[in-house]
């Protein structure tokens, strides 16, 4: 009886386990004990994204050679944490780092200098970061360097400018019980001007009345000395007309951040990081005869410095590339420049590069006189899938002008180019001319599967010597805006007569800020040439016409309408071309010419052009440059809903701003980049605010949230879950679960479906929601119902799954029972 006691025992040991009875809590199980609560709302200032940050780790401070004081620290540790606690990607990046040219634009967005000054050894390679388009934050006596190596002011240059030992001394140190803010920008948007801030400590202080001697509107006026006003204790700097990135100045030597201080230097990072048009890479590594830069490599000391400084200018960032082409390197460039190497390519490079072209890269490269015949050569190996090469027995002479070929938008604002000693090139296939004199090609273009390639006979006109003649400026800048947009969606025309700031308006600036690639243009004859080329190309066209009236080609942009083309159109002429059958198609029609100078009002606050991703504060909008006619009245019909209009309740003839309803377009009736102050105080351009959110509305898709069945099970029951699979046009920012109302989870969220686990529920009827949220601010939501019911035994009392229980039981001491027997047995 021994053995049938122990199954016994094995019996009731065993069965209570796989009897199920029911919990009685009421609530879910598995939440979270500590889950992160978050408001209802995204910031309200543009993309979210993640900047990097590249701080110096330098812990020698002894002074370098070029510096003639100061005194420094090694505070790189505390600021890391600073910043990587606001929510940027920070890399201490050491001189050695530096030396090794791990410090570009396509890497790190801002370079901080914690009161350290670079060592003698990298201080060209700091600058190459800067020149390139990079943000500099520089913290108290690293403005030292700043000064000797022009970066300030160029007129300075060679000069530390420490007071009470240099020469036209322009910083020092000094008590400061008290600084006062200046100016209320970006940088100092937590602050009002005249704001005070109690400092009582030794500070690095500036000259504010002599920061710099040109391009002073360039200057912001962040902070000064309250009670010795001309002493300066930050300043933002624009290097708008000039060269480089920005700069940000302010004192702080903290290994304890006080307040004011966090503030002001996790507002300058988000300021001082570029959004390029694209990005650009010179390749420095097979030795060209000529520099970027004079302190480059070089056989022929004439730099491409102002054709590096006008891309940068040109919105664009700029990197010196030395190391082997490969596919990783060359990852998350746009643009890949080289001119005359005096090493050649290997096979793997020349595969590499071509691969990287196919996939939308845009390679320029320019070549030289036959005498150079090798680099030439090296080039037409480079060129080999291409269908141009050099032609290494034909040349030009000196100061010969070329005219345009075949007409292509790179021929925009330019008619001639000057050309010194040019080899000519011959052209197979696809391959097309740009310029020639006479029958012979001097530049040449090529569309190769998703790239582009653009080759010139004569680096000399990229080069100092001859980069202001004719037109070879305005042509290598053209040349980059359509290497740079081989796969751009979105065509933009700005007409403003401004130069090289066409790059610089609102619109262009909005795109350059969502990180969306396109191609521009400045009159509407290009307009329409681009936009028949490229007809297939294009999500979105973005007419802001400011400059001239398009009568003319409103035709074009009827086609492109009637297409089922998206369009975002600003445009103040309506009213000269009233019955053109374009208005109808963007559901308004002009009645007369508008007030002079109207303010506008906003009829439709809630909608997202005023609030996603920028958050506009103001009821209405208030012109601040008057370009002459204002813009017409339009009635608006049924087939659009007017957003804003010229009173200030809506009226169905005063409307300004229209809407199609089916959202294909978006009208702007009166010039929105007459909008040029801050009326909402955001410390931004209100008509750059309205872009922005125009643009994120009309280019983006919203995000999408499939809707999985609602749920049921019996209670005690497992392998539950609900999985959602969203989507994000935009990008993935983060999601919220709420359960029954109540926030239980938020999460970061990459893309990838959301699964949830729903197991070990009472008896209840339970709501799971979850919210989706893209990168602009844009949500989308669905909401699954869970029902866990009891179980109800069957009529007749027993509970089927005591049975299956029992049943598993007796299965069980049956087995045991006839082991015990068989050893029994054998016994």
């Amino acid at each position: 009886m021994k053995r049938v006691r122990h199954v016994l025992i094995l019996f009731t040991m065993i069965l209570p386990m796989l009897v199920l009875v029911p919990n009685t809590v009421t609530r879910p199980f598995g939440e979270s004990t500590q889950p992160t609560m978050v408001g209802e709302s995204l910031p309200a200032q543009f993309v979210e994204e993640t900047l990097r940050v590249a701080i110096y780790a330098e812990d020698n401070v002894t002074l370098p050679a070029y510096a003639s004081g100061g005194v420094y620290t090694s505070n790189h540790g505390p600021m890391a944490t600073l910043l990587q606690a606001a929510g940027y990607d920070v890399t201490e990046v050491t001189t050695q780092d530096i030396l090794n040219r791990e410090l570009i634009t396509k890497d790190y967005d801002v370079f901080v200098l914690p009161n350290q000054i670079p060592r003698e050894n990298v201080t060209n390679l700091v600058k190459d970061f800067w020149l390139g388009g990079g943000g500099i934050l520089s913290l108290h006596a690293s403005i030292g360097y700043l000064y000797y190596f022009g970066m300030i002011d160029v007129h300075m240059e060679g000069n530390f400018a420490l007071l009470g030992v240099d020469p036209d001394p322009h910083w020092g140190y000094g008590s400061v019980a008290e600084m006062t803010v200046g100016e209320r920008t970006p940088v100092t948007k937590d602050f009002e001007v005249s704001d005070l801030i109690a400092l009582g400590e030794i500070a690095v202080i500036l000259d504010r009345n002599d920061i710099a001697s040109d391009n002073l509107n360039d200057y912001g006026d962040l902070l000064y000395h309250t009670t010795n006003t001309a002493n300066a204790l930050a300043f933002s700097l624009d290097n708008s007309a000039r060269k480089g990135g920005r700069i940000v100045q302010m004192h702080g030597n903290y290994s304890a951040a006080p307040g004011w201080f966090t503030s002001i230097a996790v507002e300058a990072i988000d300021w001082l990081a570029p959004k390029p048009k694209a990005r650009i890479a010179f390749d420095i590594s097979h030795n060209p005869y000529l520099p970027v830069d004079i302190w480059d490599p070089w056989l022929e000391p004439y730099p491409l410095s102002q054709y590096r400084n006008g891309l940068v200018n040109h919105t664009y960032t700029a990197d010196k590339l030395d190391g082997t082409l490969n596919l990783e390197i060359l990852d998350g460039y746009d643009m890949l420049v080289i001119c005359l190497p005096t090493a050649n390519f290997t096979a793997q490079e020349v595969q590499d590069v071509t691969s990287w072209v196919a996939g939308g890269g845009g390679l320029f490269l320019m070549g030289d006189t036959p005498m150079l015949s090798s680099s030439d050569a090296y080039l037409n190996y480079l060129l080999s899938s291409f269908g141009i090469e050099f032609n290494l027995a034909g040349s030009t002479g000196f100061d010969i002008i070329a005219s345009p070929a075949d007409e292509h938008p790179m021929h925009e604002t330019t008619s001639a180019m000057e050309y010194d000693d040019s080899s000519y090139l011959n052209l197979t296939g696809d391959a097309f001319p740009l310029w020639q004199t006479g029958p012979n090609v001097l530049c040449a273009g090529q569309e190769y599967q998703d790239g582009r390639v653009v080759v010139i006979g004569d680096v000399n006109l990229a080069t100092t010597l001859a980069i202001l003649e004719q037109h070879n400026y305005r042509f290598l800048m053209n040349v980059a805006n359509w290497l740079s947009s081989a796969t751009a969606d979105v065509l933009l025309m700005n007409g403003e007569f401004l130069g090289i700031e066409r790059y610089k308006v609102a619109p262009a600036l909005a795109l350059n800020g969502l990180g969306i690639n396109y191609y521009l243009c400045h009159s509407p004859y290009y307009l329409n040439l681009s936009l028949y080329e490229y007809w297939e190309q294009w999500d979105l066209v973005i007419v802001d016409e400011p400059g001239v009236i398009i009568g003319a080609y409103l035709d074009d942009i009827q086609e492109w309408v009637e297409s089922g083309g998206e369009l975002i159109m600003s445009y103040y002429w309506m009213h000269n071309s009233p019955d053109h059958p374009l208005w109808p198609l963007l559901g308004v029609y002009p009645t007369a010419g508008a007030a002079d100078e109207p303010d506008l009002y906003i009829w439709e606050p809630a909608h997202p052009i005023f609030n996603i991703p920028v958050e506009y504060d103001g009821s209405l909008f208030v012109p601040t440059i008057d370009y002459g006619t204002e813009g017409s009245l339009h009635h608006v019909f049924s087939n659009a809903t007017a957003l804003v209009g010229y009173t200030a309740t809506s009226e169905v003839n005063q409307t300004a701003i229209a809407l199609r309803n089916d959202l294909q377009t978006l009208f702007n009736g009166f010039l929105i980049d007459e909008f040029q102050g801050d009326h909402d105080e955001s410390t931004y351009m209100d008509s750059f605010e309205l872009w922005f959110n125009e643009i994120a509305f009309m280019y983006f898709e919203r995000p999408t949230i499939d809707s999985p069945a609602d749920a049921t099970y019996v209670v005690g029951e497992t392998g539950n879950e609900i999985m959602w699979t969203p989507s994000a046009d935009a990008g993935p920012s983060e999601y919220i679960l709420r359960i029954n109302g109540s926030i239980d989870t938020t999460a970061e969220w990459g893309g990838e479906p959301i699964v949830v686990n729903i197991d070990n529920v009472n008896v209840s009827i339970t709501t799971y929601q979850l919210t989706v949220i893209d990168v602009l601010g844009y949500t989308a939501t669905d909401t699954v119902v869970l029902n866990v019911t009891a179980y109800v035994p069957p009529p007749g009392g027993l509970d089927p799954l005591l049975l299956i229980a029992i049943g598993a039981g007796a299965i069980i001491v049956v087995a045991i029972v006839l082991i015990a027997s068989k050893r029994g047995k054998k016994e």
